[in-house]
């Protein structure tokens, strides 16, 4: 009898780990994304805490708070509503923004605390997911 020498590793075993290795990059996946948008959040809920910082500033300063006047309230913040923010509570100019989460959007409104901090995850324009509040008394959604 000759003897065959088989070296290397048939199709099904290639077949097999490369099952096992997309499983893994799978489940990876899913929690990265997890961990990033945890993360991101929590980035939106410590502005909300800046701006409520620097709005105490504002009122200490003027004599009163900064307020966007919005239809309908902030129901749905705008890149714009952030941008007025960083330029008049921070006095931030072109890209050195101190509010700035990826994919979050801010506006302050009237409120009979004084003011009330509206923000939320944006995507295709409307608000998602959890609206994040916080008003001058310090009670907060989040």
């Amino acid at each position: 009898m000759t003897e065959l020498n088989n070296r290397g590793f048939s199709l099904i075993e290639l077949l097999v780990v490369v099952a096992i290795i997309g499983a893994l990059a799978a489940v990876g996946t899913m929690a990265y994304n997890g961990y990033v948008g945890s993360a991101k959040a929590s980035a939106a809920k410590n502005s909300l805490q800046q701006i409520a910082l620097m709005e105490q500033d504002y009122q200490s300063l003027y004599g009163s708070y900064h307020t966007q006047q919005t239809e309908g309230g902030c129901s749905s913040p705008s890149s714009e509503n952030t941008g007025d923010i960083n330029t008049t509570l921070f006095e931030s100019e072109g890209d050195d923004k101190a509010v700035d989460v990826e994919g979050y959007e801010f506006c302050i409104e009237d409120h009979p605390t004084g003011f009330k901090i509206v923000g939320c995850q944006i995507k295709a324009g409307v608000c998602v997911g959890t609206v994040l509040t916080l008003n001058a008394k310090g009670a907060k959604s989040f």
